[in-house]
């Protein structure tokens, strides 16, 4: 199972986290599992791969639902098709190094 980070949540007054906090620990979460991926994918731990793919999956349909205001079939749409083309796809095949790329990327920070 993929590793936490450290980081401490901030809260606010009533104890919860906001949105944006949510949205960037989010954030935060997919950055680390991706290089984890990359990690686990160059020792050829495949259990690693597999639990740590998922997780980091989820995440990013979270991050789409809550970011990006999607309808979680529409996320998962995304998610789809970003796994079948474009970055990801050559990411997979070998023709790109580095951690895999994330819908984080498809989308620039406002």
């Amino acid at each position: 199972m993929p590793k936490r980070p450290k980081k401490r949540r901030r809260h606010d007054q009533q104890g919860e986290m906001t949105e944006e906090e949510f949205l960037r620990e989010l954030e935060q979460l997919i950055e680390q599992w991706s290089g984890q991926i990359e990690q686990a994918a160059q020792q050829g731990d495949i259990m690693l791969i597999e639990g740590t793919v998922r997780a980091w999956t989820q995440a990013q349909g979270l991050w789409l639902q809550h970011a990006r205001g999607m309808s979680i079939e529409k996320a998962k749409a995304i998610l789809i098709s970003f796994a079948a083309v474009g970055e990801f796809s050559e990411w997979s095949d070998g023709q790109k190094s580095g951690p895999p790329p994330t819908v984080l990327s498809l989308y620039p920070k406002e």
